[in-house]
């Protein structure tokens, strides 16, 4: 076989004999040629069969067979100017259940190359050579290629370009359609446009609930300077989820595009005239349980299955047993990972609460759910055929990968897109189509890259685009996206998220981190997300956050000065990342480091500043990130006036600090149960739209209540506290101080608010948040006050003549007096707010009522948490034992290996809310044995080390603590959490050392009440050194001082509150370690703080150019 370039040869056995140029350069490795053309078995122990026999047909095709002849492939070659392509057409007496996998290798130089030419065909290219395989030869024939493939020599990037095109063009593979013939200039030209068109991936992931939120979204991504514009599914699909759930694949949301496609179209059209490309997110193709074009009234026949059998009783309409026979054909591999719970009998679709008997002949299906998915229930005779449905993650169906409706899924798809102008094919969940294979998955993405009238970029779940986007095959191609982050969503994003109990909001120094690690990568992809689901930034979030506009200008300043940097100056950031410390097998994968790069801005030049957020000598984590979390840091946790050891690896300087004040914790305080009868005859009550609509379907929304009331000028105090009852989470101001955040709907929860209440007019404002189905709040302040002695026994007096209580309440009950709005305004939550434009509330019912029923009890003080011996479970090789002092947890490690245990951590069942309790308080007497003690609850984790012997007095201000202990640190499964609606704590040893036994006595574990506290005069001290702020610091409030006469003060949302003058005292920074105190003069208790000290390092200068290039230099196009 011979090109205009090289020849080929095969021996008569079917191996490489000889591959040379035509001047007879050899390019063959002799000691190993290669195997020729092997079948393969799909054991776990795989047997081969070399096909042997290579006979040269008459008509120029090419037969390898066994050398009885047995079994053979009968091969077409196409030999061309520049390669040689092989395609299999037949198979000639191979059981593809025995061998379903043909391979072919050739061991040759690097610059022989091979390229697949379908879904069907796989291959390797790498320093020993090339490899191919076709490992689904039972899948091919009518419906699908049995595969093919071609061989090429690649003198250099440009030349194989080239190749690559001609491949392209003249091997029938799919395309974009295009105008005019599609050859070689149509090829070029496309390549030339897509590569123009997708220079820049920055991008901005926005979330919108309306459209005036979809356009005022758009000013804030033009700030950033990026090029698109990311809709996840939450905002573009008609269902307003991550899945479809009730309509079409590609169906629009109307609540965002009221017109539908009309609309969506308008917006990218919108877009296009700023320069800028829509994206959106997109599930792959399943299709919604309650579709209602192929499931509902009648499921599709051509829906996928994985099973097909017969019903063996009859059964009628409301049978929830039924006994079903698998046909023979029936692969037991198909549950290998799980049973999907559909099946299909006639047009019922049926869901299936467990199978039994699977093993055998006979199954049982039992706690069916019949009429399952908008279907009709029916009775079905003995024989009725049962077809068991593909059901990826049991949530979606999936079309059959060999029928018209894979067809029709593109088809749809595709269509959107070029309708809607959309410039993406994001193909997450790209597995629910490889049911059968992952020929499937790369099937489905070819129908839609053919069914395409313009160019697109694509990505898929498994971090790269699909195989047939040949835009991605080419050099210039992967140079234009080196450095670029494989994500379906994220990559290098600068994070804005909101304070949340369940983790801070976003800083400034987070950005820098992504940023920076993008510019060092020479990556082309600079964007803003929300790093967790469903990732899109709201206007109203960018609103909240005080520092959004910092943020934005970050991104914004790194794609620019990314364009600027040398090589080495590239060199030099990436030297700082280390591999990823994966002392967990659940930590994050990403690489580390100790320092975060910060650019600064000066009229000539930047500065790109290695900056230390300074740690202790050990014990501390470093700074890595996840794409479903974003960027974790070193941070400190101390209680004000705790002496911490840090270490400054630069030289001596005035440091930047921030310290937020978080609660304080009243170990002691005793646990009190608040009785629902305190909430008996008050109301739920929501807003107006709200209470107009049914119970289960009230729109996710925020609604913001405001009550303002007068207490005497006599009021001293007293006690306050807040009880209320939530569906589905509340967050509370006092007087304009942030008082807590939390609550359920199941029972009640109570704060104490006596510190933020006082004589005359206080106002109280509660952001209740509905996240779906019933919405409601009830409640109520209960106001017990401080009386004299005198006043007591008037009040008594009072009482006995009136037949009440002698210790009455003053009560300020939610009810339709107070003001509310479904929408979050500037300062709402202040007290000298405005509020007289709002409506005032509705009742709903009576608490008691339904949908909500009776509350449970709630608690004030501390939640008791102590488990006794018996009360764990799976506890494995842990052993526990009560003790006079407490519960025993021993754990013998006879290995000379550290042994973790991440998820096989014992547990106790306990139904509690800690929303308002996040911390923890425990006595332990430990071994110093290096051990780690967890505390878990459903995605956090407590962790105390054991590196001492005695009874220690252990606090933890919350479970977001062990992200910076670089012991156990973050892990992917704390990434969320909800402290409302806790169901079981979890207490063992995560780590052992080796050949150690540990052995630590565990009591009076409990949740602590969060107590709002403040730090008064802050006092910063660094060995003799001292910064001395004059004002207070609130709990949820943030300090910084960046330098001069001024400290700021931020809200949790970094909105500046105030400032705060400060004087220093030789306040300075050694080099090496030194010791570091923030105190004030608050009370008992002092409020636990989360502090961060920085230093800087020499930075690196980027010289500012005086004429910027309008186009990103790495773009070069294809000549």
């Amino acid at each position: 076989m011979q090109t205009g370039r090289f020849a080929l040869e095969l021996d008569n056995a079917g191996r490489p004999r000889a591959l040379n140029l035509l001047d007879g350069t050899p390019l063959l490795r002799p000691r190993a040629p290669g195997n020729g053309f092997v079948l393969q078995s799909g054991d776990r122990k795989p047997k081969r069969v070399r096909l042997d026999r290579l006979v040269p047909q008459a008509d120029g095709r090419l037969l390898a067979t066994t050398q009885d002849g047995a079994q053979g492939v009968l091969l077409e070659l196409k030999e061309t100017a520049k390669y040689i392509a092989f395609r299999i057409v037949e198979l000639r007496g191979i059981d593809t259940k025995a061998f379903g996998r043909l391979d072919f290798t050739l061991n040759a130089k690097p610059s022989v190359r091979v390229m697949e030419l379908d879904y069907m065909t796989t291959v390797r290219n790498d320093e020993k050579g090339i490899g191919v395989s076709w490992p689904y030869l039972r899948h091919g024939g009518a419906e699908n290629p049995y595969g093919g493939f071609a061989l090429y020599l690649a003198e250099d990037p440009r030349d194989e370009d080239d190749t690559i095109l001609r491949i392209w063009v003249n091997e029938g593979l799919p395309h974009p359609q295009v105008a005019g013939p599609w050859n070689l200039a149509a090829a070029r030209g496309l390549i030339d446009e897509w590569q123009r068109k997708f220079a820049d991936q920055s991008q901005f992931y926005l979330e919108a609930k309306n459209p005036e939120e979809l356009y005022e979204g758009v000013t804030y991504a033009e700030r950033a300077g990026v090029k698109d514009i990311y809709l996840f599914t939450n905002t573009w699909h008609a269902d307003g989820g991550f899945w479809p759930r009730a309509s079409l694949n590609w169906a629009v949301r109307k609540e965002v595009f009221p017109r539908g496609e009309a609309d969506l179209r308008a917006f990218s059209d919108h877009l296009a005239s700023k320069g800028m490309n829509l994206k959106i997110h997109w599930v792959s193709g399943g299709i919604a349980q309650h579709d209602p074009r192929y499931i509902v009234p009648k499921p599709d026949s051509r829906l996928a299955t994985w099973v097909s059998g017969q019903l063996l009783d009859p059964v009628d309409a409301k049978g929830k047993t039924l006994r079903f026979k698998p046909g023979s054909d029936f692969d037991k591999s198909a549950i290998a990972r799980g049973i999907p719970p559909f099946v299909r009998i006639g047009d019922e679709l049926i869901r299936v609460g467990s199978f039994g008997g699977t093993d055998s002949d006979v199954w049982e299906l039992r706690e069916c759910k019949r009429a399952a998915s908008g279907t009709r229930a029916q009775p079905h005779s003995t024989g009725a055929k049962v077809l068991g449905l593909v059901t990826p993650y049991n949530i979606v169906f999936t079309p059959d990968v060999n029928s018209t409706l894979l067809d029709e899924m593109a088809e749809g798809f595709a269509g959107l897109l070029n309708r809607c102008r959309i410039m993406n094919v994001e193909f997450d969940g790209y597995e629910v189509h490889g049911y059968a294979g992952g020929w499937g998955c790369e099937k489905f993405a070819a129908k839609i890259y053919a069914a395409l009238d313009h160019t697109v970029v694509s990505n898929t779940s498994g971090g790269r685009p699909p195989r047939c986007w040949m835009e991605y095959r080419l050099n210039s191609s992967k140079d234009l996206m080196r450095g670029n982050k494989a994500s379906t969503h994220g990559g290098y994003s600068a994070a804005v998220m909101l304070d949340s109990p369940t983790r801070p909001a976003s800083r400034v120094s987070e950005a820098h981190f992504s940023m920076s690690k993008a510019v060092a990568n020479d990556a082309n992809r600079f964007s803003v997300t929300k790093p967790q689901p469903m990732f899109g930034v709201s206007p109203s979030t960018l609103k909240q956050h005080g520092r959004t506009d910092e943020i934005i200008d970050v991104v914004r300043s790194w794609k620019e000065v990314s364009r600027h940097l040398t090589a080495e100056q590239r060199r030099t950031m990436r030297a700082v990342f280390g591999p990823a410390e994966r002392r967990l097998r659940d930590a994050s994968q990403e690489p580390c480091s100790e320092i975060v790069w910060m650019l600064r801005d000066a009229p000539e030049a930047w500065h790109i500043v290695p900056v230390r957020v300074l740690t202790r000598e050990k014990g501390d984590i470093k700074w890595h990130s996840w794409q479903e979390h974003g960027p974790i840091m070193p941070r400190q946790y101390i209680q004000a006036g705790q002496p911490l050891r840090l270490v400054n690896p630069h030289p001596a300087q005035t440091p930047r600090l921030i310290v937020q004040c978080l609660s304080a914790f009243d170990a002691q305080e005793p646990t009190t149960e608040v009785d629902p009868v305190a909430l008996q005859g008050l109301q739920w009550v929501w807003d107006k739209a709200g209470a107009n609509t049914a119970p289960n379907a009230t729109p996710a929304a925020t609604v913001c209540f405001r009550k303002a009331f007068d207490l005497p000028p006599a009021f001293r105090g007293g006690k306050a506290r807040f009880i209320f009852a939530v569906d589905d989470q509340l967050e509370l101001w006092v007087n304009g101080t942030h008082a807590g955040k939390g609550g359920t709907f199941s029972h009640i929860t109570a704060w104490d608010i006596t510190r933020l209440l006082k004589a005359g007019k206080n106002v109280i404002a509660v952001a209740a948040t509905n996240f779906a189905g019933p919405a409601g709040l009830t409640g109520k302040i209960e106001i017990v006050p401080v009386r004299s002695s005198a006043e007591q026994r008037e009040a008594e007096h009072v009482a006995a003549f009136e037949g009440k209580a002698g210790t009455d309440t003053f009560d300020v009950p939610i009810d339709a007096s107070w003001r509310c709005v479904a929408v979050t305004l500037p300062d709402w939550e202040q007290a000298g707010f405005d509020d007289s434009g709002w409506s005032t509330a509705v009742g709903l019912v009576d608490v008691g009522g339904e949908p909500w029923g009776a509350l449970g009890a709630g608690v004030i003080g501390s939640i008791p948490l102590q488990p006794v011996a018996n009360d764990m479970q799976e506890t494995g090789d842990m052993q526990f034992a009560d003790t006079a002092d407490g519960l025993q947890v021993t754990y013998d490690n006879a290995s000379a290996e550290r042994r973790t245990f991440e998820d096989a951590l014992p547990f106790f069942p306990r139904r509690v809310d800690m929303s308002g309790h996040r911390g923890i308080g425990l006595e332990v007497t430990g071994d110093a044995s290096g051990s780690l003690l967890v505390i878990r609850i459903p995605g956090r984790d407590y962790v105390v080390p054991i590196d001492f012997e005695g009874t220690r007095t252990i606090e933890i201000p919350k479970g977001e603590v062990s992200w910076a202990d670089g012991r156990w640190g973050w892990r992917t499964a704390t990434h969320h959490a909800d402290y409302r609606r806790i169901g079981r704590v979890h207490v063992g040893f995560g780590v052992v050392p080796g050949n150690t036994r540990a052995s630590v006595v565990v009591q009076s574990l409990r949740a602590l009440r969060e107590i709002p506290a403040q730090l008064q005069d802050p006092l910063i001290r660094i060995g003799e050194g001292t910064l001395r702020c004059k004002g207070a610091v609130e709990s949820t409030e943030i300090l910084e001082y960046i330098g001069g006469n001024n400290a700021q003060v931020y809200d949790r949302n970094w909105n500046l509150l105030r400032q705060l003058p400060v004087e220093t005292t030789d306040f300075a920074m050694p080099s090496g370690e030194e010791t570091v105190t923030v105190s004030g003069s608050e009370g008992s208790p002092a409020p636990w703080l989360d502090v961060q000290i920085m230093t800087d390092g020499t930075a690196l200068v980027v010289p500012k150019p005086e004429n910027p290039a309008p186009i990103p230099p790495r773009y070069s196009g294809l000549e």
